[in-house]
């Protein structure tokens, strides 16, 4: 017969076994029985009471496309139709509720997975304003991981949510919150590219006047960041960090307008000249800088001579809520709350 589970051999001893020998044994038999486990070729669950598996294949309850938690817990199945090799997958429907506890999940792609779910399925049954303003408070919560997964979904809802996350930003007294805010607009931009060439201009201007006019780095450095996923589609988006540049006495922020000049650059070979003259034109606003001219002044020199030799600076964006970006964004704004909090 096809046995998943053959029977494990092991030699007996004609003596009385030591101690060791039974250890030995023992392990072996432990082997045997995981390794039978592990490469079971997959049956009906009432062949394999000891296997319980867990599928990370999921989609949403709310658009009738369920998610999977567990198989092998002795429901009906018509094995006819599973895929020879494939698990089957037991339904179970999740509510929106549920579905926004996975942000919390330290798993990123369940995270991804949960942000993708409710932003495609977000106006169900015409509550859309609701879930972007359940999905807005999440962005005051403490836990990381559920405050940059709202920031995603929140982008992938797309340009809907503008109006509100811009208003948000240039009001908040909260500098997390201001930076969620920057960084959502340029996930707007990030995950709806095919829309990004109109991105709405107020959003555009909030950002520059966020970057060149609230004194904290975190907010300065989010919208920077926001802004070079705007001028990656948008060439509004390329005319305010070259304003920015020109602006800016923050050396910081300048090195991160740089950096994102360079990118654009490499994408977007017809801009160019622009970035050319916006360099120069940002080296001439900053020449009489006593404090970081130099600095300032070997920064522009070197981008101009990447770009006029075909070599770029890359900027990295803070594009899926989970990079080193964004963990750098949020230890400085650890850094700078706990400061303004001891004052």
């Amino acid at each position: 017969r096809n046995d998943p589970f053959p029977p494990v051999l092991i030699e007996q001893s004609d003596s009385n076994p030591t101690s060791g020998e039974r250890m030995l044994r023992l392990t072996c038999i432990a082997t045997a029985l995981g390794a039978a486990a592990a490469f079971a070729p997959a049956g009906p669950p009432a062949l394999r009471p000891s296997v319980r598996a867990t599928s990370v294949r999921s989609t949403s309850a709310l658009t009738g496309v369920r998610m999977a938690d567990t198989y092998g817990s002795g429901a009906s199945t018509d094995w006819s139709t599973v895929e020879k090799g494939r698990k089957p997958l037991q339904v179970q429907e999740r509510t929106l509720e549920e579905w926004l506890e996975k942000f919390k999940d330290v798993r990123g792609s369940i995270r991804m997975m949960a942000a993708k779910v409710v932003a495609a399925d977000y106006n169900a049954n015409g509550k859309g304003d609701e879930v972007i303003a359940t999905l807005m408070e999440l962005m005051k919560v403490e836990d990381v991981n559920e405050r940059r997964t709202a920031v995603q979904c929140l982008g992938m809802i797309g340009d809907v949510v503008l109006e509100e996350i811009t208003e948000l930003m240039l009001t908040t007294e909260d500098m997390v919150v201001r930076a969620s805010c920057a960084k959502t607009i340029g996930a707007v931009a990030l995950k709806n590219p095919e829309t990004t060439k109109d991105f709405p201009q107020k959003s555009i201007d909030a950002m520059v006047k966020a970057a060149t006019e609230i004194p904290d780095p975190v907010t300065k450095l989010s919208c920077l960041s926001g802004l070079s996923q705007i001028g990656g589609y948008c060439e509004r988006g390329l005319d305010a960090i070259i304003e920015i540049s020109k602006k800016t006495d923050d050396v910081a922020l300048l090195t991160q307008s740089m950096n994102a000049l360079g990118t654009i650059a490499e994408q977007h070979p017809e801009w160019v000249p622009k970035i050319k003259d916006g360099l120069i034109a940002t080296r001439e606003a900053h020449s009489g800088n006593e404090d970081g001219g130099e600095i300032v002044e070997g920064m522009i020199s070197m981008q101009l001579d990447k770009i006029e030799g075909g070599g770029f600076i890359k900027n990295i964006q803070n594009s899926d809520g989970d990079d080193e970006g964004d963990a750098a964004l949020d230890a400085m704004a650890s850094f700078f709350g706990s400061k303004s909090k001891k004052k």
